[in-house]
């Protein structure tokens, strides 16, 4: 594998709602072998490489919407908790034989209201 995708999100103003994201990842078109039994997403920034928010779909903030074609949903968060600034973040994924690989990454600004 070859480094993440690099997606940046649209900005978004601070304490604003986020409307989240879905996606369906596969292999040049081609179904990954292994079922999606797990997804994190990570932000870091905006002045260090220090996490400033995880969501996981273990605890609930991103839903596994087809494991086998590997669909997932972002959940919109409200407010959006990060300040002002601009973010990175990647989407690592666990499948079932406990391979973890990060398939997208980017960036978000988040503006003043």
């Amino acid at each position: 594998m070859g480094r993440p995708a690099n997606i940046p999100l649209p900005d978004i103003v601070r304490g604003d709602t986020w409307d989240g994201i879905t996606a369906s990842l596969s292999t040049d078109g081609t179904l990954l072998a292994d079922s999606l039994v797990g997804v994190r997403m990570s932000f870091k920034g905006p002045d260090s490489d220090a996490e400033a928010l995880m969501l996981t779909s273990a605890a609930g903030q991103i839903v596994i919407t087809s494991a086998a074609n590997w669909r997932f949903t972002v959940n919109p968060i409200t407010p959006f908790p990060l300040t002002v600034g601009t973010f990175s973040w990647n989407i690592e994924t666990t499948d079932s034989g406990g391979s973890i690989k990060t398939y997208l990454a980017g960036s978000i600004i988040v503006i003043n209201d």
